[in-house]
């Protein structure tokens, strides 16, 4: 159980701080200025993006033997650019600065599956546990995260969500070193 704890806190962390921002990314792109047009090509070019970082630092991460070390530059990195978000202005500036956080953020999700799983299946003195238990935790905080923001949304307006996201990847960080 002692094994579990500290990769639920990582999950609750990580994917907390995907769901206060994810549901209202588009509306905090549009509340800047941006058009449909331009909400299509951040939005895919962020995909595009991820489909390059992701592999490029596991394998770093693998080359290395450094999974900790990267997955915690890569969080740290995305938690410093999300407040950056609040200083763009028009289109380019806000493409620039949500292709680098898609960058930090694409190999996060790989490489605290990788840490997780590969705690999951040794055996330390019977203290394996299920993947099942933390990747279930990440879900439901995603859940609760959305719900959450969606009230701090109400109260403090759409820049909370960029703090909240950072602040959880920040401590996913602190968790994962």
């Amino acid at each position: 159980m002692t094994l579990l704890l500290p990769f639920v806190a990582l999950y609750a962390l990580m994917y907390g701080a995907f769901g206060v921002s994810s549901p209202f990314m588009p509306a905090f792109f549009a509340a800047r200025g941006l058009s449909a047009g331009e909400l299509g090509v951040l939005f895919g070019a962020g995909t595009a993006i991820r489909l390059v970082s992701g592999p490029l630092c596991g394998r770093l991460a693998d080359l290395t033997g450094a999974l900790r070390g990267v997955f915690a530059v890569c969080a740290l990195g995305a938690a410093a650019v999300a407040p950056a978000l609040l200083t763009g202005s028009g289109f380019p500036a806000l493409l620039a600065i949500s292709l680098l956080q898609a960058a930090a953020l694409a190999p996060i999700t790989t490489l605290g599956d990788a840490l997780t799983l590969r705690a999951s299946s040794e055996a330390r003195g019977g203290a394996s546990f299920e993947y099942g238990w933390v990747r279930g935790t990440g879900s439901g905080v995603f859940i609760l995260g959305t719900l959450l923001s969606g009230q701090v949304v109400g109260v403090r307006g759409l820049d909370s969500i960029l703090w909240l996201q950072a602040l959880g990847l920040a401590l996913a960080a602190g968790v994962v070193l």
